[in-house]
């Protein structure tokens, strides 16, 4: 069993990006968590920085990860830029390596097919000649292959309406989760085929406390289950 670790950037006293409505932070956090969730039902052992609105400093983020000792670190951000103009997704490599651009294209790939115009794929050196971005920087030097996504810009309109919507960003995160699963070559879990669905429904505020797939359901419990899910389609 390897390890994974979702990075879900910004959070608490830190927005990250802001525009057109939406709130970075905001939108990493639900991404994160619907990815988090997704990896859960495969043989791998996931970790996560942050499940709620808290601020964590570079170095607290760089020791989550760390401690962790993950074979992967995957960074969930969303862009701005001075210009409207500016969109579509982008993400970000170790410059060094030669290996993990695989995963960073097919991420690219996955989120182009949802509809998401793909910018680019690069890496940055500073001017040490090393890795630009200190999530990169701090954890590949660690043995962990280390992605920054930036999953699209609040700042230009069209992107922000897809962002807006959690049914996109539940494609979003399905398409990064994916990609890592076939970069890893994951296979999903032996066990109860409910469970990640149980987990999901609890995450997405569906159900309030999970429950076994076998118990039975009342039409009063399965009306409002519906009830709340039709809410959130018309959001």
């Amino acid at each position: 069993m390897g390890k994974i670790m979702i990075d879900i950037g910004h959070g608490g006293s830190d927005s990250g990006a802001i525009g057109n409505g939406l709130i970075e932070k905001d939108i990493n956090l639900k991404v994160g968590l619907m990815i988090y969730n997704y990896l859960s039902r495969y043989d791998v052992e996931v970790g996560i920085t942050r499940r709620a609105d808290i601020a964590l400093s570079n170095d607290a983020r760089v020791e989550l990860v760390n401690s962790f000792q993950p074979d992967l670190c995957v960074s969930i951000h969303h862009n701005a830029a001075a210009s409207a103009e500016a969109r579509g997704a982008e993400v970000i490599h170790a410059h060094y390596d030669n290996y993990d651009d695989k995963l960073a294209t097919a991420i690219l790939e996955n989120i182009g097919n949802i509809g998401m115009p793909k910018r680019r794929i690069f890496t940055r050196l500073n001017s040490r000649g090393d890795d630009w971005y200190f999530m990169i920087r701090r954890i590949w030097d660690n043995n962990t292959a280390a992605i920054i996504v930036e999953g699209g810009f609040v700042t230009n309109s069209k992107d922000a309406e897809m962002l807006k919507k959690e049914d996109f960003l539940m494609l979003e995160a399905t398409a990064i989760g994916s990609a890592i699963v076939e970069y890893l070559d994951l296979k999903p879990k032996v066990g109860n085929w409910w469970d990640g669905s149980m987990e999901r429904m609890k995450t997405e505020g569906l159900i309030q406390n999970k429950h076994n797939g076998n118990e039975p359901v009342s039409w009063g419990e399965f009306a409002t289950v519906i009830s709340r899910l039709l809410d959130k389609l018309q959001q």
